[in-house]
């Protein structure tokens, strides 16, 4: 369930070559990501539940990340059963340019030509493993400053099929300055030159629309289906004498500073027999100082086959996004994979989001989570205090939550958009 978006990690690592002699089984499909199951990131977790039903021979995924699927791999352990393929980053040995020859024109002249080597490198080596599989359509995702520009260059030298699926967008999802605006000029070329681009949510698909004219498809994040099948509870909250706020997910800058008000806003409900249980593969320095002084639980992060049993826990869900500005193009468009996790479990929903943010405007649209947009801890406060006095409010809100998962986040549903856009690209 953790989504957060990832820098480029250049490995020197040679990369898990077959044996001399051994045959490659040939494949229609590959998909390239930084993140692919059994990873607990929300863009893995979306590609477990599209594939899972897939044939072994139909696709492979490639990454940077190495994983060992056939010493485990099973319908329930998360992984899937297609050929994982590592592909390690290529590293430049440039090193820093002497102050004496040029200072800042050599050092940036230096670092481009590197960056040219590192991303001839991953392409390189892409190449190579799509050229062995005779793969038909190379769908890239978003998540890795190169995935995209390698797999566009990758599938222009096979002239084979390139599709782009944007868990973000591309353009806007990387803090730093110069990684930003690499990628805002590289963004028009790689779509437009897509037969196919996927999107995980409505405004993205408008905004792709609007800026390059084109007709990108929207694939809903699909729901854990054990979630929306889960029986309702009883009573809410579940306990008369403590209710839990349940966060489950990356956390990173594009939702540090709402957990915060949370934390803040906890502070405030000292009095109320209230706790709050994290769950995340991140642990920052102020999140343990936190769960240190006693303001919350820490727990580590949810595999994508235990969703309904963490997320059964809790009283209220916490969906926070950031306030910084900017960030404001990612929070706009953002739909987390969480989102429809906590939708299915039938708990009421607290959306801590500018009001800008979608998620903040899908709520309150259709009335099945409580928002708070004002960048202020004490809102929060007063939020979980009027949950709490009115049960039969967060019941409405929790049933309210479910039946908006089934309608817009069904995992079949999901499957059925995502065969019907790319298979007939693979014949």
């Amino acid at each position: 369930m953790d989504e957060q978006p990832r820098d480029a990690n250049p490995s020197g690592e040679s990369a898990a070559e077959p044996e001399t002699g051994v045959r490659l089984r040939h494949v229609p499909l590959a998909i390239l990501s930084a993140s692919i199951p059994p990873d607990r990131s929300g863009q893995a977790v979306v590609l477990l539940r599209l594939l899972k039903s897939w044939d072994a021979t139909d696709y492979c995924l490639l990454t940077s990340r190495r994983h060992e699927a056939w010493e485990s791999a099973s319908p329930d352990s998360g992984w899937l059963s297609g050929e994982y393929i590592f592909l390690p980053g290529f590293q430049s040995r440039a090193g820093p340019a002497p102050s004496s020859f040029g200072g800042r024109a050599v050092s940036k002249l230096r670092s481009a030509i590197a960056l040219g080597l590192y991303l001839a490198g991953r392409t390189f080596r892409l190449v190579d493993a799509l050229r062995r599989r005779k793969v038909r359509l190379l769908l890239a995702c978003s998540g890795d400053p190169w995935d995209l520009p390698a797999a566009a260059l990758a599938s222009t030298i096979l002239r084979i099929h390139f599709g782009v699926y944007l868990f973000d967008w591309y353009a806007y999802q990387w803090t730093g300055r110069t990684l930003r605006w690499i990628a805002q000029r590289l963004e028009p070329m790689i779509l437009r030159k897509a037969v196919t681009v996927v999107t995980h949510s409505l405004p993205l698909q408008e905004e792709v629309a609007r800026r390059y004219r084109i007709r990108a498809i929207h694939i809903p994040n699909p729901a854990d289906e054990s979630a929306l099948s889960c029986p309702r509870p009883a009573q809410w909250p579940s306990s008369a004498d403590r209710a839990t706020v349940l966060f489950a997910g990356a956390i990173y800058a594009a939702n540090d500073d709402a957990i915060q008000n949370l934390i803040l806003a906890m502070k405030e409900l000292s009095h109320v027999p209230l706790r709050f249980l994290v769950f995340s593969s991140q642990k920052p320095e102020w999140l343990v100082t936190a769960a240190e002084e006693g303001h919350l639980s820490l727990e580590g992060g949810v595999g994508a086959t235990s969703v309904e049993r963490v997320l059964q826990q809790a009283d209220i869900l916490f969906l926070p996004l950031t306030f910084r500005s900017s960030l404001r193009e990612i929070v706009n468009t953002s739909v987390p994979a969480k989102m429809s996790d906590y939708l299915a479990m039938g708990r009421p929903i607290l959306v801590h989001a500018p009001k800008a943010a979608f998620v903040s405007q899908y709520f309150r649209a259709h009335d099945c989570g409580l928002v708070v947009s004002d960048n202020d801890p004490s809102m929060l406060a007063a939020a979980i205090v009027h949950l709490l006095a009115t049960p039969d409010f967060g019941m409405t809100l929790g049933e309210k939550a479910r039946a908006w998962a089934h309608v817009d986040f069904d995992p079949e549903k999901s499957r059925d958009i995502f065969r019907a856009t790319l298979c007939p690209l693979l014949t």
